[in-house]
């Protein structure tokens, strides 16, 4: 075993050690930014994409629109923050790509919509679908946005994609937990599946909007998503590798380190997972070797 993973160890231990397992929400304790590392969505700066010509950071294809990629290039905004014609050219043009790519229910629901069929596992899912992970990464980059231009005009839009998310996208489980599912489509059994990554999106997200906006709004929803990381965690716990779809323990996660720093992450939150960060650590070291 490395040094490295030796000595993450032996600081996940001592959380847990000085903790005592609290199972109280580690609210207000983190630095701004923190939980977007996790999930690759933190503020960064590209001087190559500065001095390009490129619009944005990142380009994708218009016809199978990524809000991740969306909250990427946004993330990469304090690059220009310097040229505020260019930024604020940019940040309207992502701001018509959001409204494009987004619609609003009869009832008012803000919602990412992916407008191409996908496949999960054995289940075509034929366009339009919904996710709350894109919901949360829509979410994600307007706190970009707000960050680099000042601008909080758009603070009711980003509670409008999170309420949706609250509202519609969340499913309980028999054992009395909230998903919040990751796909959903009438394709799919009971209409929707959770996916551990994309549920801890969410709370991700929820969780940076409470610290930059200082809201309580969606501290009762933060807390059940991390009840189900707690319970759900050690049931992704497969035979040689996590897998990360509920209801589908044959499908391996594609990013096992990423299954351990969610894991990691979530402990950060609430001191009562770190026993799992813990095992999902070790586990991953073990089956590295």
């Amino acid at each position: 075993m490395g040094m490295n993973k030796i000595i993450r160890l032996i600081a996940l231990a001592a959380i847990i050690t000085s903790a005592a397992c609290s199972k109280q929400d580690n609210f207000n304790t983190l630095s701004p930014g923190e939980m977007l590392k996790p999930i690759s969505l933190q503020a960064h700066n590209n001087p190559t994409w500065a001095s390009s010509d490129s619009q944005y950071e990142k380009s994708q294809n218009p016809a199978k629109w990524s809000p991740y990629f969306w909250a990427s290039n946004a993330a990469a905004l304090q690059s220009i923050a310097n040229d505020k014609p260019r930024l604020e050219a940019t940040v309207r043009a992502l701001m018509d790509e959001m409204k494009a790519n987004s619609i609003v229910d009869s009832d008012g629901n803000y919602r990412v919509i992916y407008r191409f069929p996908y496949v999960f596992d054995k289940y075509p899912m034929s366009a339009p679908w919904y996710s709350a992970f894109g919901n949360a990464a829509i979410a994600v980059g307007l706190m970009h946005i707000r960050n680099s231009t000042g601008d909080t005009s758009n603070d009711g839009l980003i509670n409008e994609y999170l309420d949706t998310i609250v509202k519609k996208y969340s499913y309980k489980t028999p054992e009395g937990n909230i998903w919040f599912a990751e796909y959903i489509s009438d394709d799919l059994p009971d209409g929707h599946v959770s996916v551990i990554n994309g549920h801890f999106f969410v709370v991700a997200a929820m969780y940076e909007w409470k610290s930059m906006s200082k809201t309580n709004r969606y501290d009762r929803p933060i807390s059940q998503g991390l009840d189900t990381m707690r319970d759900e965690l050690p049931k992704f716990i497969q035979d040689g590798y996590f897998s990360y779809a509920d209801g589908f323990k044959h499908m391996k996660d594609y990013g096992q380190q990423r299954a351990v720093n969610f894991a990691v992450a979530s402990c950060k939150l609430r001191d009562e997972i770190c026993p799992i960060a813990v095992r999902y650590q070790k586990l991953f070291n073990e089956w590295s070797k």
